[in-house]
């Protein structure tokens, strides 16, 4: 019975230090951290793009984004976000030369996405696009793609 009133006390302390120690801090001020800007994300569907290297069809790129614009600024878009993101998408993975189903190791996913941002920035106006998020980036070989249709027949 001591032992339960010991440890009711040790435990009432413990919660009022701890209250009193975290009602002393002071507010996180303005200045502490950088305000970033409410952002709108816009979720598009899959993109397949074709993979064409030595002129012969190597496999095929199927690719998900998300775009982080400003809040509000999706209604100052002329063009279809998601036609303007495929175009530059489909060209970007055919002009890439380090974009190989066999050598994965020199595509660099980052600077791809960076690239895509700073391309619809040109294309949409400077600073709308925040980030590109790459949610799904899948590979598929030829040899892949004809072995599953050869497995459905």
């Amino acid at each position: 019975m001591l032992k339960t009133i010991a440890i009711s006390v040790w435990l009432m302390g413990l919660l009022a230090g701890s209250m009193f120690y975290f009602s002393t801090l002071p507010p996180p001020s303005a200045d502490d951290h950088e305000k970033k800007p409410d952002l709108e994300y816009v979720n598009l569907p899959p993109i397949t793009s074709v993979i064409i290297r030595d002129k012969a069809i190597r496999g095929y790129v199927i690719a998900e984004f998300s775009v982080s614009i400003a809040k509000g600024r999706g209604s100052e878009i002329r063009q279809p976000l998601e036609l303007v993101l495929r175009d530059l998408v489909i060209k970007g993975m055919h002009a890439n030369k380090k974009l190989d189903i066999f050598k994965l190791d020199d595509f660099d996913v980052a600077a791809f996405s960076e690239d895509l941002r700073d391309k619809l920035n040109e294309k949409l106006g400077e600073g709308f696009v925040d980030s590109v998020l790459v949610q799904d980036l899948n590979f598929v070989s030829k040899e892949d793609v004809r072995d599953m249709l050869m497995r459905k027949s």
